[in-house]
């Protein structure tokens, strides 16, 4: 096992099924349980989701294609193997939250949904992290401002989302965006520690 991983085949192998097993499990956060309490996840997820409850377009299109032009740009200026990885990514969460959106979890209790949202969510996209992969969207863009520009990524992942939870007050409710927030909050510690 150990020169498996060693391997340079091995180590791309090992990265690609911890993509998948990451988007898969985030994929399930989105439909189990964000989309029924009108929860919106951070990044470019966040804003698909958006459009599919305000306006019913599908979410696994829509992060597609925001997508496409991040990936034209950041092509342009990130490493290669990183945006393969991403794009991996990306393509595996679309295809995932098309597959899963028949799953919901029962639950009337908003903590629990906020709770195990949160650490579904997190858990997934923290073994794609782990994975050092990406699902697009705003990893990218980050990137890009900070090769070009040095501004900080994590500034700029919390302006991005700021943003959603502002658009949650704006076509939800004060509560739905104290929710977003808190989901959110969960989500970021709990890929931390799966990283």
């Amino acid at each position: 096992m150990e020169q498996f991983k060693n391997n340079k085949y091995g180590r791309f192998i090992i990265r690609v099924l911890m993509t998948l097993t990451g988007t898969f499990i985030a994929s399930i956060a989105v439909n189990a349980l964000f989309i029924p309490n009108k929860i919106l996840s951070g990044g470019i997820t966040g804003i698909a989701t958006l459009l599919n409850l305000q306006f019913g377009l599908n979410i696994s299109l829509m992060i597609a294609l925001i997508n496409i032009p991040i990936f034209i740009v950041g092509y342009r200026f990130i490493n290669k193997e990183f945006m393969v990885f991403s794009l991996i990514g990306m393509i595996s969460l679309s295809f995932f939250i098309q597959v899963t959106s028949q799953v919901v979890f029962d639950s009337d209790n908003l903590l629990t949904t906020i709770l195990l949202g949160g650490l579904i969510n997190g858990a997934g996209f923290g073994l794609v992290f782990r994975a050092n992969s990406s699902t697009g969207g705003n990893d990218i863009i980050s990137k890009v401002l900070n090769r070009k520009f040095s501004y900080s990524i994590a500034s700029f992942n919390f302006a991005f989302n700021v943003m959603i939870i502002a658009l949650s007050l704006a076509f939800f409710s004060l509560d739905i965006a104290v929710e977003t927030l808190t989901t959110m909050y969960i989500s970021t510690i709990t890929a931390r520690f799966v990283l």
